[in-house]
């Protein structure tokens, strides 16, 4: 069901309604066709699963009528692409219009060229080959003067265009390799991340290898596909390294270059402020994050995965810069949003961890609420919270870090020693295992060393202080701002923690 529920966003019930592709009464008076119900089902929400879909016509998903239904259902829908009206859409700049326009032009020369008709190939050829230089549509710029050249070569022989036509094909032959060799590289340097948070330092030596085979096709390749894929690379390396000014230097370079050329992409844009956002927060420049972070707020479509990563930014810059009102506010944008519901899991996931922070906060009395909102907060339980956040429980290396932390500092609150006891052990396991020569965490190896010196103090404060007075020390003289550390796990400073921790002991 998920490949229709994609497909859902795309579509107008009108365009679909006028083009009759979805079938249409003998009479007005006759009911829908299947495919109609199933289509406005669909765009009103109200099927989101097999189960849903096949119940309205009186089916079960394993019966034979309800596959070959869906699976003519998903052809139709796939043949109103080829119509759907992207030249007046909004949410498309000129670049992704101009890529719609050649691949439907492409699709059509080469059945043109394929049925034999040349004539009619060369003129759509040589109709569209204009919008596709001015926008870098590479590949088929690739294919119109490889069937060009084919053209004056074998059927209306003219050696100037065969020539110019067979150099554009050379030209850009090059340029598709180039764009070929950087995606590729960011491809396996992305991969890595895409199930778990860690640093993995690794893949920052693996990209430097990589920068130094893109470089000199730098030289040779400005296209738009092709600096978003290398600037991606270059960012990705200097961020995994924690190197916080190069990778805002990496950002700024990106941005004017692609600026220069127009017409960028708003997801493109969106994210290349997203790291610029997150460097500036690594900085302790809270104020200009959050206008970069503004920047993509008014770019990004409401309830859409770039919102939703813009608003988890402006979250933790508030937080970090204590202006924990607006985090709140901000948290309660996140949540009230229509499109949370269907918002991927680790979305909702960096939610939970947010309200776990903003509830210690408040419980602490920074944290200034109104009536409702203090009630809304007291409901939190600990229990549903660990339940609500499996998957990044299982990333031992990066945010379970953040959520272990917070099992600590409730049971402190709560003053269950007991269970601090148990969860302490864990910890030094945790440690010992996961973070005891592992690179880009040092903070957090700090102070999870302090936490483990709640057993052995006993949980008195004057026995705590004197224990942990060495590793409080080490982690002062390295703020975040110079800390081998991701954004995102240590959402309020550890030290700021430690106080909370000495407050609640006896």
């Amino acid at each position: 069901m998920n490949e229709l529920l994609e497909l859902r966003k795309l579509f107008n019930r009108n365009k679909i309604r006028q083009l009759e592709i979805l079938g249409h009464p003998i009479h007005p008076d006759a009911p829908p066709s299947r495919f109609q119900v199933m289509y406005k089902a669909l765009v009103d929400g109200e099927v989101q699963t097999d189960e849903q879909a096949a119940a309205l016509f009186g089916l079960n998903t394993k019966d034979r009528a309800f596959r070959r239904f869906k699976l003519e259902f998903r052809r139709r829908l796939y043949t109103t692409l080829l119509f759907l009206d992207t030249d007046n859409a909004e949410v498309f700049n000129a670049t992704q219009k101009a890529s719609f326009y050649c691949w439907r032009r492409t699709a059509l020369m080469e059945t043109l060229w394929q049925r034999r008709c040349y004539e009619n190939a060369r003129l759509v050829a040589e109709e569209m080959i204009e919008v596709a230089l001015k926008y870098d549509q590479v590949t088929v710029v690739m294919e119109i003067s490889k069937l060009l050249k084919r053209y004056y070569s074998q059927y209306h022989p003219n050696r100037e265009k065969y020539k110019h036509y067979l150099e554009m094909n050379e030209r850009y032959t090059t340029f598709w390799l180039a764009e070929n060799k950087a995606r590729m590289c960011y491809e396996q340097m992305v991969m890595p991340f895409v199930k778990s948070k860690s640093s993995q330092l690794n893949v920052a030596d693996l990209g430097e290898s990589f920068l130094k085979e893109l470089r000199p096709l730098a030289e040779i390749c400005d296209t738009q596909i092709f600096l978003v894929a290398y600037y991606s690379v270059e960012i990705m390396v200097n961020m995994i390294r924690f190197d916080w000014e190069k990778a805002l230097e990496s950002c700024n370079d990106s941005e004017k270059k692609l600026m220069k050329k127009g017409d960028v992409s708003n997801r493109v844009l969106n994210i290349i402020w997203g790291n610029k956002a997150i460097c500036l927060i690594m900085l302790r420049e809270y104020e200009l994050a959050v206008q970069v972070v503004n920047q993509k707020l008014d770019t990004a479509i409401k309830g859409s995965t770039p919102w939703f990563k813009a608003q988890e930014l402006m979250i933790i810059a508030r937080i970090k810069s204590e202006k924990y009102e607006l985090a709140w506010e901000g948290l309660n944008s996140f949540y009230n949003a229509p499109q949370f519901i269907n918002a991927p899991n680790t979305i909702k996931e960096s939610w939970q961890i947010f309200y776990a922070f903003l509830t210690l906060l408040y419980l602490k009395g920074e944290l200034k609420l109104n009536e409702y909102e203090q009630k809304q907060v007291k409901t939190f339980r600990l229990s549903r919270f660990l339940n609500e956040v499996p998957v990044n429980s299982k990333d031992k290396k990066g945010l379970n870090i953040t959520i272990t932390i917070i099992q600590v500092l409730f049971a402190l609150l709560e003053g269950d020693f007991e269970k601090i006891e148990v969860r302490v052990d864990g910890i030094r396991k945790y440690q010992s295992r996961y973070f005891r020569d592992e690179p880009g965490y040092y903070r957090t190896n700090i102070f999870i060393k302090i936490i483990a010196q709640l057993n052995p103090a006993k949980f008195r404060k004057d026995l705590f202080r004197k224990k942990t007075l060495r590793f409080f020390d080490q982690m002062m003289n390295t703020p975040p701002s110079f800390s081998q550390e991701r954004h995102e796990i240590e959402v309020i400073p550890y030290e700021k923690l430690y106080s909370w921790i000495i407050d609640w002991l006896e």
